[in-house]
Order: structure tokens, then C-alpha cells, then sequence
């Protein structure tokens, strides 16, 4: 059959078929590859959605557990603002060196200084003169010790003094 072809091809054609057979061969095995290349990817393809799909209801979980944290977080904090603000015991945090960081509206009330005021101030500003020492060594007790609990003279901001029940702890 094929040479009853060959002769209605015309010659050129013929000598070239054993290469269009290579060229189909070609063609046909890299057809295959990419077909098995194209599986291996729609593959590869379906494992890594199916680990972004976990992997994001993970995150999801995550960052609600997390707003749910923030958000109790926030309210604890809240409550103990309100704590600390509204309480009738005259609250002082001061650093290290002794200046004022926090006082609430009881310490106001009691010697007559603002928060902002307070806030430039140590204990050094609001002792009596003659009890400036004594205080100064009260706060060296509470650093080295961590706590204490004694009267303590202080200067209100109209100049007079009061002595107050102290009761103090180290905060870290």
C-alpha cells in the first residue's frame, strides 16, 4: 500500500515521511510528557490548596482566639484603671528614682497637687522640711526591703502637712 501511495506522492514527499514519523513520534512523546507533567502539577496543585485552606482556618482561629484575648485584656485593664482611679486610699507609683509616675484622685484630694502636677514631683517635693530625711529613708527601706508600713509626714500643696498611714510595696 504504501508504495501504491508513494506513487501518487510525489518523490520529495516520500523521502521526508520517515521524518514527519520522527516529527509525530516527537510530538506524540512529548505530548505524553506534557500530559503527565500537566497531572503531576494539577496534583501538586490540589496539595498545596488543601494546605492553604488549613493553614487559613488555622490563622483564622488563631486571630480569634487572639481578639477574644485583646479584647478580655482590654477590660481587665479597664476594671483596674477604674480600680486604681476610684479608690479611696491615696494611690502613688513612682520609679526608681522617686519621681511620681501615677497618682489617682485620692492623693488629689488628700494634698491638693494634679496628676500632671505630682508627676514633677518626688518625695523629696512633698515632705515637710524638717521630715525630709526621714522620708527619703523611707523610700531607701521600701527599695531595699520590697515593702513597708509606717507613718509618714507630707506636705500638702497649701502648705500644711498631714501624717498618713503608708503602706507600700516594690512593684518590678
Amino acid at each position: 500500500q504504501i508504495s501504491d501511495i508513494s506513487n501518487k506522492i510525489p518523490h520529495s514527499l516520500v523521502a521526508n515521511i520517515p521524518f514527519h514519523q520522527r516529527l509525530l513520534e516527537f510530538v506524540s512523546t512529548e505530548n505524553n510528557e506534557l500530559l503527565q507533567t500537566q497531572e503531576e502539577l494539577r496534583s501538586l496543585n490540589e496539595r498545596l490548596e488543601e494546605l492553604v485552606e488549613k493553614r487559613t482556618l488555622s490563622l483564622t482561629e488563631e486571630i480569634a482566639v487572639s481578639n477574644k484575648v485583646t479584647a478580655e485584656l482590654k477590660e481587665s485593664e479597664e476594671k483596674f484603671r477604674s480600680a486604681m482611679e476610684n479608690s479611696a486610699d491615696a494611690i502613688f507609683i513612682c520609679n526608681m528614682e522617686g519621681r511620681y509616675l501615677y497618682t489617682n484622685k485620692a492623693v488629689t484630694d488628700m494634698l491638693g497637687f494634679t496628676s500632671d502636677e505630682m508627676a514633677c514631683k518626688t518625695i523629696l517635693d512633698i515632705s515637710p522640711q524638717n521630715k525630709a530625711t526621714e522620708n527619703l529613708e523611707i523610700f531607701k527601706r521600701i527599695l531595699e526591703k520590697g515593702k513597708i508600713y509606717t507613718e509618714i509626714e507630707l506636705l500638702k500643696k497649701d502648705g500644711t502637712s498631714l501624717v498618713a498611714d503608708l503602706n507600700s510595696v516594690l512593684l518590678h
